[in-house]
């Protein structure tokens, strides 16, 4: 299990009928630091200092468990609040987290050959900078935490391109400018910036070793450095939801009542239903709701076939298996026999029936690149889910080393060009094709380079091209000071 003050608790998960998965988060109020930035600019030294000690402490514990992030951006990091108001910080979203022994040929690519994480903060290893034999490893998440500590206290990133193939020289051959340059308002300790250049070194080997070493520079210049006036260490900085949570409400004994959509202003925060029970209008003899802080059963417990006589959640209502609802109960409560009680009952039946296939939720995402379908969650959390490939087409999965653009597919048997849009030719792309033999061009740095490959239906062909032949030990002298 992983549990650590620092990171998101991940509670429980599962796969839908549909095919589709979801995954329970603990609930953060908070925001997470690019919000925060867009709102009130640069993160004042000491305030990045506070917030960057928690974050490695999380890291930390991740790779101790033989995980690396590999997505560690200021989009998931949190800031929030612990009981007694201090800054609380936790790493989110490890739905492309990597286990250490998986290997992955050094590649910050999926099975599917597909990059993971976000390119203006991948590390130089993501990108395709290593050497044959060698892998991924936790010091390429600490190199990903220094360009969100740089853009923390510069307000935006060391890097910038508009094509994933300018982040990736960039990662690679760039060194990053002083702070001073990218934001000449930033007031940056030198002793702050010089850790900060430690972790952006191109050659893992010159980075910190471990988090832990990367917290430890941090807590030996935190003293140093005087807390900010209007934030101070955190304990002002973030303004809550000030919703109370299911836990937090007060317990309820009563009756049961009716919902309201009158009453929905001391709801839980992101919701669009009403929350709140009118507890008047008792019935005799109606079943009562366990009170708050009850050993109820649980979601889970309830969809497992233990019901605990509470009304089901949204997901319980669209797949069945909870406890019937105060409408179904008052429905079915007289006992007398008899045709009008029959074909009322028929009639309720067939009308649950409709509202769950209704109301099931759309395997289709919106939005989506055709790589998979992000189910997202309170926390800014997702998980990627690969949709299934067309029984009559198959997937050509094409990456290319360093980078490459698509010049063009062609059907070798019918001779005929493949239409491909602006997006699809940026690799890495996928690209849904009839089965059959193609040729596949791809144009990079050095010169294009055609490659043969057959497409089966109802399969997915991984591919990766070498577009230059890349001298990785001139290219460490040329970036090294």
């Amino acid at each position: 299990t992983i549990k650590d003050r620092n990171l998101a608790m991940l509670y429980d998960f599962a796969q839908l009928d549909d095919g589709s998965y979801y995954m329970v988060w603990e609930f953060i109020d908070g925001v997470n630091i690019q919000k925060w930035i867009a709102t009130n600019g640069p993160v004042p030294p000491r305030l990045t200092v506070e917030i960057s000690i928690q974050s490695l402490t999380g890291l930390d514990h991740l790779h101790s468990m033989g995980l690396i992030h590999r997505d560690v951006s200021p989009e998931n990091i949190m800031l929030s609040q612990d009981h007694s108001g201090k800054l609380q910080v936790k790493v989110i979203d490890f739905g492309i987290a990597k286990s250490l022994a998986e290997g992955e040929g050094g590649q910050g690519l999926t099975q599917t050959g597909m990059f993971l994480g976000k390119l203006k903060y991948a590390s130089p290893e993501q990108a395709g900078y290593l050497k044959d034999g060698e892998h991924l490893d936790p010091r390429s998440d600490l190199y990903s935490f220094g360009i969100v500590m740089y853009e923390m206290l510069a307000g935006r990133a060391p890097f910038q391109a508009t094509n994933p193939h300018g982040y990736i020289l960039k990662h690679v051959t760039e060194k990053p400018a002083p702070i001073i340059e990218t934001n000449p308002h930033a007031k940056v300790p030198a002793q702050l910036e010089a850790v900060i250049m430690k972790a952006l070194e191109k050659s893992r080997d010159n980075r910190p070793r471990t988090a832990g070493d990367f917290a430890n520079e941090l807590e030996a210049i935190r003293a140093m450095i005087p807390p900010d006036q209007k934030y101070g260490l955190g304990e002002r900085m973030v303004t809550m939801s000030a919703a109370k949570t299911l836990a937090e409400l007060p317990k309820y004994t009563g009756p049961v009542g009716t919902i309201s959509s009158q009453q929905t202003k001391t709801g839980m925060t992101g919701a669009n239903e009403a929350t709140v029970i009118e507890r008047g209008g008792t019935t005799a003899g109606a079943p009562q709701r366990p009170t708050m802080g009850s050993n109820e059963a649980t979601v889970v417990e309830r969809m497992g076939g233990t019901s605990s006589g509470s009304a089901p959640t949204a997901l319980e209502s669209r797949y069945g298996g909870g406890a019937a609802t105060v409408l179904e109960r008052q429905v079915a409560r007289p006992k007398k026999k008899g045709l009008a009680i029959g074909v009322a009952a028929a009639v309720v039946i067939i009308a649950i029936v409709a509202a769950m296939i209704l109301l099931r939720p759309s395997t289709g995402g919106g939005g989506g690149t055709g790589t998979g379908t992000h189910v997202g969650d309170t926390t800014g959390t997702s998980i990627v889910v690969k949709p299934p490939v067309p029984g009559d087409q198959g997937v050509l999965l094409l990456s290319a080393s360093p980078w490459g653009d698509i010049e063009k597919i062609v059907n070798i048997d019918s001779k005929k060009l493949v239409d491909l849009s602006d997006e699809k030719r940026s690799t890495p792309t996928a690209i849904h094709l009839d089965p059959g033999n193609y040729s596949v061009t791809v144009r990079g740095p050095d010169a294009s380079k055609t490659v043969d490959v057959n497409i089966e239906p109802g399969k997915r062909k991984r591919m990766t091209i070498n577009t230059a032949n890349v001298n990785y030990d001139e290219l460490e002298k040329e970036v090294k000071p």
